[in-house]
């Protein structure tokens, strides 16, 4: 005589067999480089970089600047510029593109300065080597060294100490820049001033 509760067991069998298998595990999507992620605009610091790259790494982002300079008579005359900060190399270096005048300010005719500095931190040197690129010598100036100094200000020059260019007063927001040159008599003079108002 056949067994009723034979096919209820069987059933629960199945139905046990099948809830124990184990599911197919799903591929990790590969990861991508830190400076190709859509969610960064301007790239992120990659933490195996060197945790120097923050001093530079706190400017990444989009400022508006207004550049004060003397002109034939020794007045200072102010223009507008933007100037652009990215991490590249995968986080591991700095990349600015400087713009000037600026589009907004941009006039018919009008030829724009564009330059370009690569900046990138030396753990052997413990400096930063910064090159610098621009439209209108079609040159490449650099390499100059560049560190944080005791005050938190961003120091950069070459060996022959004969000018430096200083970014200081550096907040979330703002920042200030001057560029010294070295006169006769040994001292030190501001021959272009910058002050930056972040818009990004």
């Amino acid at each position: 005589m056949r067994n009723p509760q034979l096919p209820i067991l069987c059933f629960l069998f199945i139905f046990i067999i099948t809830s124990c298998a184990p599911t197919p595990q799903q591929e990790e999507a590969p990861q991508k480089v830190l400076s190709s992620n859509e969610n960064y605009d301007y790239g992120r610091m990659n933490p195996n970089a060197p945790k120097q790259i923050e001093e530079y790494g706190q400017l990444v982002g989009k400022w508006d600047v207004t550049i004060s300079q003397p002109d034939s008579t020794n007045t200072w005359v102010e223009s507008n510029a933007t100037w652009v900060f990215k991490y590249i190399l995968d986080g591991h270096a700095i990349q600015d593109y400087w713009i000037n005048p600026s589009s907004a300010s941009l006039q018919e005719g009008q030829n724009q300065f564009l330059g370009t500095n690569i900046r990138i931190y030396n753990p052997q040197l413990k400096l930063w080597q910064c090159s610098w690129l621009e439209n209108q010598t079609h040159n490449m100036a650099g390499i100059w060294q560049s560190f944080m100094n005791d005050d938190d200000e961003i120091v950069l020059k070459d060996s022959t100490d004969t000018w430096q260019i200083t970014f200081f007063n550096i907040a979330e927001q703002s920042f200030d820049w001057r560029w010294d040159v070295k006169q006769q008599d040994g001292s030190m003079s501001s021959i272009s001033k910058i002050k930056a108002t972040r818009v990004e």
